[in-house]
């Protein structure tokens, strides 16, 4: 495999917020917001990180299930919001993807696709990598490396009454998709 060091990275979304018109969108913790009764919230879906490998890197993992030394990674920038919670996940964990950095990248999606061609094992979304893990072409690392509970959640002004008129709406449908992915 060619060895090669890729970083890509978009404007910092700090605590990993992204403005949405006078709409606001947030991943992570949805609870202790810093926001005041101006501000309505809706959690949209329950996701979690979750380890993944693929490609050829599938058949190096040991009978115990964990990557050997040396496997290269994708990570998230570690200033970033999903790079801060993964570290914080690591710091306790017994296994961590310790290799060294094929590609640092704050695009999810860009990363499970490298995950899933064996660039690489990372971290991401299960909803993302869903499809990959379903056929095959990665695998979980879950039961060794664990999984990192998040809330995709909605935040809006009220004063944004079509915003605000979409999370009643949302609301009054019923509860929205909390089954964590596994």
């Amino acid at each position: 495999m060619a060895q090669f060091a890729i970083r890509a990275k978009g404007p910092r979304l700090d605590l990993g917020m992204a403005s949405l018109g006078d709409g606001i969108f947030r991943l992570g913790d949805a609870q202790g917001t810093p926001f005041d009764d101006s501000i309505m919230r809706y959690l949209w879906r329950r996701d979690a990180l979750v380890p993944v490998v693929g490609g050829a890197l599938r058949e190096r993992r040991s009978k115990a299930g964990l990557l050997p030394p040396g496997c290269p990674t994708i990570r998230y920038p570690s200033d970033s919001y999903m790079g801060r919670i993964i570290a914080s996940h690591e710091r306790r964990a017994v296994a961590r993807l310790e290799g060294p950095t094929a590609v640092e990248s704050a695009f999810s999606v860009g990363m499970s696709r490298l995950v899933a061609a064996g660039v690489g094992a990372g971290w991401t979304p299960h909803s993302i990598a869903q499809a990959d893990l379903a056929t095959g072409r990665a695998v979980t690392l879950s039961a060794d490396y664990g999984r990192i509970p998040l809330d995709i959640v909605l935040f809006v002004r009220r004063s944004n009454t079509r915003a605000a008129t979409l999370i009643e709406t949302l609301s009054s449908a019923g509860p929205p998709d909390t089954q964590s992915s596994s």
